[in-house]
């Protein structure tokens, strides 16, 4: 791959034991990567109030290549994610949750092929979710390629590489980081690739989703099918 600048986006909320981890991982993978430029780690910190905030700035302190946005009220990971796609310096962004349940070291795999792609994204393979939780998100990822035509099977993985100009100033609605993929299509991304990762339990906190989360994600889909529609995104 050619040198590049990377921006990394995480969102935040309630992840106090995965920090430190998250963010020595990251780093390492960085620094073992010859044709990384620059990089900088943005944290979205959606009004955690487990101690979050506490770790992000001890990291602060001691890399200034982590930046930190805090968010006054709840915005969810989509205000989490457009705060980042909006702050973000370089040319590529990297999305990943903080959770741990995906891993760092694979950043390099979805990366090398950004050579020619758009948009790169992690399929998350024998995942450790809940059966509900799977469940819910097969049927997801079925009515996105069937409706919009989805080259992703996997669309709401939230591990994700593209192209930061196919991101920027976004008019996102809520839930609407689960439709990236058909937004970088409607303003005009071409190649995409998904490639394989490994997925692993949760070590730390809670998880955010629930059955009725799942439930409205179902309207949420055709109301972000009429703004896409209309044309909210170009």
């Amino acid at each position: 791959m050619t040198s590049v600048n990377v921006s990394v986006i995480i969102p935040i909320h309630n992840e106090e034991g995965t920090l430190r981890e998250l963010h020595q991982r990251i780093t390492g993978v960085f620094n073992l990567l010859p044709h990384i430029n620059k990089y900088e780690i943005i944290f979205v910190d959606d009004c955690s109030n487990d101690g979050s905030n506490t770790v992000l700035n001890e990291i602060q302190g001691i890399d200034k290549k982590c930046i930190i946005y805090e968010h006054d009220k709840r915005m969810g990971q989509t205000g989490a994610f457009k705060t980042g796609f909006d702050n973000a310096r370089y040319e590529v962004c990297i999305t990943m949750d903080g959770d741990l349940q995906v891993f760092p070291e694979d950043i390099p795999r979805l990366l090398e092929h950004m050579n020619c792609c758009d948009l790169v994204n992690a399929r998350r393979r024998m995942r450790k979710d809940k059966f509900i939780t799977i469940l819910s998100s097969m049927f997801y990822n079925l009515l996105t390629k069937v409706i919009f035509k989805s080259p992703a099977s996997d669309s709401a993985s939230n591990f994700t590489v593209v192209r930061t100009h196919y991101v920027k100033n976004l008019n996102m609605q809520k839930n609407d980081h689960r439709y990236i993929v058909p937004i970088v299509i409607g303003r005009g991304g071409i190649i995409f690739k998904e490639i394989d990762v490994d997925h692993f339990p949760r070590q730390y906190g809670k998880s955010k989703y629930s059955l009725f989360k799942a439930w409205q994600g179902i309207f949420e889909l055709f109301e972000f099918k009429r703004r896409l529609r209309n044309g909210l995104y170009r």
